[in-house]
């Protein structure tokens, strides 16, 4: 009998000692000064939608929004129309919110977000009211979704507002294009789906000029260089900025573009390489500047467009007909002032350009100065002409 208590009662004290264990270390902790650390609480889970919609109204999409979601609804425009999207795996809220941009945009409406509030309106409405504006000319940046932004795209090489007029046609109908000239870059006005599409459009123009333009340094042997730049740029100038009546641009250096098959005068080409040559010179303008000291022509223009110039150059400056050479004749008997009177208006048709340009000519200028620095001392007459014009 007594052997049958006493197990019992061991049993209970040690089970007693192993329970107080907990309470006896609490109390030590709590005497030593330490407070407990806090119990962390589980970060709130995103709650999942389930975006199955077969023929509903929009009215119960938003409604459904508002329900599972904990958006705000707010209509500024009736509704019509319907959705078809469904999803047999549940959605975070930014995948049903870019759902909800895609049904309403093909029915014609737009939804901004502000905070809670869902605002739903017309797409022309949305496009006045306090959209999203971002700027940039890189596709690669913009997501393509419904939400409608105001895009600015800043244009380095091609004119926007005839940028503007070329994609006209290319924009879908919701879209709105404008040309802002002082800043050279295009506003479009969309969702950015569409505007990722016409920058990728506009990228693709505005890099294509760096292709094209070419840097050429001509010597010249026997033209002089001023006269050949203004020659140059007379001749190859935009259409955009020529002049009708006594320019040359329209008549001569269309004939050189257009001309085709094999040319010995090495002006030659095909339609379509003039027609290429003309789409470029509208980005790319001939620009000719003269180097006298080392008696050349810097010349900046399309691609397409340098062999002309190139071969315009060769030929004009292949004679050396207009080279002006200086010529000494020792008088004996005859008075040297008098020579040169006589000379002067017996040559004066050659020595004068038939031309009804106002500019001065410049081989006209160099044989007066020559003339005037003729030295009468010696009695000897020097003159200045061309070599076509010596006897």
């Amino acid at each position: 009998m007594k052997t049958n208590l006493l197990i019992p009662t061991l049993v209970l004290t040690c089970t007693a000692l192993a329970r107080s264990l907990p309470a006896a270390e609490q109390v030590l902790s709590l005497s030593s000064g330490q407070t407990p650390p806090p119990a962390e609480s589980p970060a709130p889970a995103e709650p999942q939608l389930r975006f199955n919609f077969r023929g509903a109204p929009l009215e119960t999409v938003l409604n459904y929004m508002s329900q599972a979601a904990g958006y705000i609804v707010v209509l500024q425009t009736p509704l019509r129309g319907t959705v078809d999207m469904w999803s047999d795996q549940p959605v975070s809220r930014a995948e049903a919110l870019q759902l909800l941009n895609l049904a309403l945009d093909k029915n014609g409406y737009a939804v901004s977000v502000q905070g809670r509030n869902l605002i739903v309106t017309s797409k022309d409405d949305a496009k006045k009211r306090n959209i999203p504006i971002h700027t940039g000319n890189d596709p690669e940046e913009i997501p393509p979704t419904a939400e409608m932004v105001m895009q600015i795209i800043p244009l380095r090489h091609i004119d926007a507002t005839q940028a503007s007029q070329d994609l006209a046609s290319l924009l879908p109908a919701s879209a709105t294009l404008t040309a802002n000239k002082d800043s050279n870059s295009l506003i479009v006005t969309d969702t950015q789906m569409n505007v990722r599409h016409i920058v990728e459009i506009v990228a693709a123009l505005d890099t294509s000029s760096d292709t094209v333009s070419a840097l050429r340094v001509f010597r010249l042997k026997n033209a002089d260089p001023g006269e050949m730049a203004q020659l140059l740029t007379n001749l190859f100038q935009s259409p955009t900025t020529g002049t009708t009546g006594n320019n040359p641009q329209g008549g001569f250096a269309a004939f050189l573009r257009n001309r085709g098959g094999n040319n010995r005068g090495g002006f030659g080409g095909n339609a379509r390489a003039g027609a290429s040559a003309d789409s470029t010179a509208r980005t790319t303008p001939v620009v000719a500047i003269p180097d006298p000291r080392t008696f050349s022509v810097v010349v900046t223009a399309a691609r397409e467009q340098m062999p002309e110039i190139a071969a315009m150059i060769e030929k004009l400056d292949s004679s050396p007909a207009r080279k002006q050479k200086v010529f000494v004749y020792t008088m004996e008997n005859a008075d040297v002032q008098q020579v040169e009177a006589v000379l002067k208006n017996l040559f004066q048709t050659t020595n004068t350009r038939s031309s009804t340009s106002t500019e001065a000519d410049a081989l006209a200028s160099r044989a007066t100065a020559n003339s005037q620095a003729t030295s009468t001392t010696n009695n000897t007459l020097s003159l200045g002409g061309t070599s076509g014009t010596s006897r």
